[in-house]
């Protein structure tokens, strides 16, 4: 269990680093789009994680199902939670940079009670029901998929698809020391 747990503390302390370049990115685009270039600079972000961020999540998974022992994680659906839960919160924080470059603190904090609130809720909900690491890690994946989920209906619902040319993301290299 405290294999995972580190594991999963370490996959997500990346976040740190990205979401300071995309809020300094979202504030660019919003300083020279406004709202509607905010919104689309929010989809080009979250597209880009959802591409490359599902693409580095199934390469740990493969590699964490090849070193699973080794690791001291033996279990093969823990392992793909585990990088689950990593990825699935990455997209979530995009919510949370947009309601940070837009300024509005107390949504921000209202989505990350509610978000927390849930991950809490259905982990136990997964343990009770399951009896089982995985049944609690299912539970906190499923968290995230739901406020991942609120967040693009709300999204769409209040200013529709994103339209409009915007600046390009900044590079990887730009954002590292």
């Amino acid at each position: 269990k405290s294999a995972a747990n580190a594991i999963g503390n370490i996959l997500f302390s990346g976040s740190l680093i990205l979401n300071l370049a995309f809020t300094r990115y979202l504030a660019d685009v919003l300083n020279r789009h406004g709202t509607q270039g905010l919104i689309a600079g929010t989809f080009k972000v979250q597209r880009a994680i959802l591409l490359w961020g599902g693409a580095i999540t199934l390469a740990l998974i493969g590699s964490g199902l090849a070193a699973g022992n080794k690791i001291g994680v033996r279990s093969a659906i823990v392992i793909v939670l585990i990088a689950l839960d990593a990825f699935t919160a990455y997209v979530g924080d995009v919510g949370r940079i947009l309601l940070q470059v837009s300024r509005r603190t107390v949504p921000l904090g209202l989505y990350t009670l509610v978000w927390m609130v849930l991950r809490l809720l259905l982990c136990i909900v997964g343990l009770l029901s399951f009896g089982t690491v995985w049944g609690a890690l299912s539970g906190i994946v499923l968290s995230s998929l739901l406020m991942i989920g609120v967040f693009n209906i709300v999204m769409m619902r209040r200013h529709g698809p994103s339209t409009g040319a915007i600046e390009r993301l900044p590079s990887l290299s730009q954002e590292l020391p």
